[in-house]
């Protein structure tokens, strides 16, 4: 894990000054025979998802394969991914994802997170798929740092692409998730469920580039208004969110592409004001198969940089943000 987070640093840095000079990233298509069938495949295509990543996480704007539907955890802030129309009624999918902070990685003294999501999908319809999401998060515990393991609430989905024709080209695609609260943090905060809205909207500009915003809004429903985490301390709950992006997408050809989101993660907790985080990400997609990608950059690490005290002066600074690698298979 190291050295591939070695080897993402050097191809970042290589990746970011591209996407700089040519001012638009996108995601090459992968789920098709042809180069334009495999285009438009990305464009009826999370979050990041992501879940992002998610995101994560978190994870920002819009699908990559069908292999990579949702962001992964809250904290990788994952790009989110637009719904897939479904080859196969029914179908199964992986991501995992790693990532650590710039500084800590550079300087050899960072842990690194790895977040894993299981889905199993069904195709209701040609244009919507429901599906079941298992999450859970692994530290790897490097340079004396204790490794432990977390799982995530699972979740219920719901995804439907071509909602709407908005005009001028412009289309919109979404998903809805209601997430069960059986992990071990839901339980201490009491939280009756977690629900998310995805909505993406997306216009081609050319056969290889295309633009995208993409607002992900989740409601924490909550009985307590403060819970006491594993360290005794009393915290406030979560209990709303809305993850704004947009993002620009450019394919150098069908198997490789790059990608540039900017947004802000705005959070609300009890007793407590509303937080505005910047959320941007720098990144490659690459198509090895039909069935299995990689999504490799930079991105701004969740909570880092605050734009109402900072605005965009954090932006990729070694201590706020982090290098991510992200795995994406699906039968």
């Amino acid at each position: 894990m190291k050295s591939a987070l070695k080897i993402t640093s050097a191809l970042v840095a290589m990746f970011a000054l591209t996407a700089t000079v040519s001012a638009a990233t996108t995601t090459a298509g992968n789920a098709a025979t042809t180069k334009k069938a495999k285009l438009a495949a990305t464009k009826a295509h999370k979050a990041k998802v992501a879940a992002a990543g998610g995101v994560q996480k978190p994870k920002a704007a819009d699908v990559s394969s069908a292999a990579s539907d949702v962001q992964i955890t809250e904290k990788a802030k994952l790009s989110e991914v637009k719904p897939v129309v479904q080859a196969k009624k029914w179908s199964a999918s992986l991501d995992a994802e790693s990532y650590s902070g710039i500084k800590g990685t550079n300087d050899n003294t960072a842990d690194v997170e790895t977040d894993y999501t299981v889905k199993a999908g069904y195709k209701i319809a040609d244009d919507t798929t429901a599906a079941l999401g298992l999450e859970w998060w692994n530290m790897d515990g490097l340079h004396n740092h204790q490794s432990s393991q977390y799982f995530a609430d699972p979740s219920l989905r719901l995804s439907k692409s071509n909602i709407a024709d908005l005009g001028m080209g412009v289309k919109l695609s979404g998903q809805v998730r209601a997430y069960l609260p059986i992990s071990r943090d839901s339980q201490d905060k009491g939280q009756i469920t977690q629900l998310r809205a995805y909505a993406t909207a997306e216009r081609e500009i050319s056969k290889a580039l295309s633009a995208s915003f993409t607002v992900n809004p989740r409601a924490f429903v909550q009985q307590n208004d403060t819970w006491i985490n594993s360290k005794g301390e009393v915290k406030n709950v979560d209990t709303f969110r809305v993850l704004s992006s947009a993002g620009l997408k450019y394919a150098l050809n069908d198997r490789f592409a790059l990608e540039q989101t900017m947004g802000v993660y705005q959070k609300w907790k009890t007793n407590t004001a509303r937080a505005d985080y910047l959320d941007a990400s720098t990144s490659a997609y690459i198509t090895l198969t039909n069935w299995a990608e990689l999504n490799l950059g930079v991105r701004q690490s969740d909570e880092a940089t605050d734009t109402r005290q900072h605005g965009l002066s954090g932006l990729y600074s070694s201590d706020q943000a982090e290098y991510f690698l992200i795995g994406s298979f699906s039968i």
